[in-house]
């Protein structure tokens, strides 16, 4: 996630779809994969600072009151064992609590198949994580659409994950806003009842 795109179209269909997914009681542990803006051009150092003071990601804490955990430090491919490793105690603390509702919010998604960079979570880390869930809980991920999308983008990407081995312990679903934002869709894991 980018602090320049907070608060856009797809900030309102994420946090309303982790919001509907989590009960009262529910722990949200925020994966952020945060990452430096990129903005071309120039901008004026006290225009960005003005901007800036309402782009902070951990604003949405304010949604759940004290039941909000939240990962919030740069991600770096380079060191995303480190990186995870923080992922997995926040969870577990979250997981002391009650139930927990994992999102994690890169900046385009899961790996694609030809290998992936800072802007994806990679398939191991999300499998790391996966491992994590009991019964009751849920992992979310932050997809968007594929540059070359087509029509079947969701269906492509779910049944991508769904022939990996490992995924047969979870129920993996997708939920799509197509009228608030059509190119980005969130796939939810839970642990399936029979494993």
């Amino acid at each position: 996630m980018r602090k320049q795109w907070f608060g856009d179209t797809r900030d309102y269909v994420k946090w309303s779809f982790v919001n509907s997914e989590a009960s009262p009681n529910a722990s949200v542990c925020y994966i952020a994969m945060a990452r430096p803006d990129e903005i071309k051009g120039t901008v004026h150092p006290e225009v960005k600072r003005f901007f800036d003071k309402s782009k902070e990601l951990g604003l949405v804490r304010e949604m759940f009151s004290e039941h909000f955990l939240a990962l919030l430090d740069g991600y770096c491919k380079a060191q995303r064992h480190e990186y995870f490793d923080q992922a997995e105690s926040l969870i577990k603390e979250g997981q002391s609590m009650d139930r927990v509702v994992i999102f994690i919010d890169p900046d385009t998604g899961i790996e694609p198949p030809s290998g992936g960079d800072s802007r994806h979570i990679c398939l191991a880390d999300l499998r790391r994580l996966c491992d994590l869930l009991r019964s009751g809980d849920k992992l979310i991920v932050y997809q968007h659409a594929p540059i070359m999308r087509k029509k079947t983008w969701i269906e492509d990407g779910l049944g991508r994950i769904l022939d990996g081995e490992w995924t047969r312990s979870y129920r993996v679903t997708s939920y799509h806003d197509t009228n608030c934002a059509s190119d980005v869709c969130f796939l939810k894991f839970e642990r399936s009842e029979t494993s």
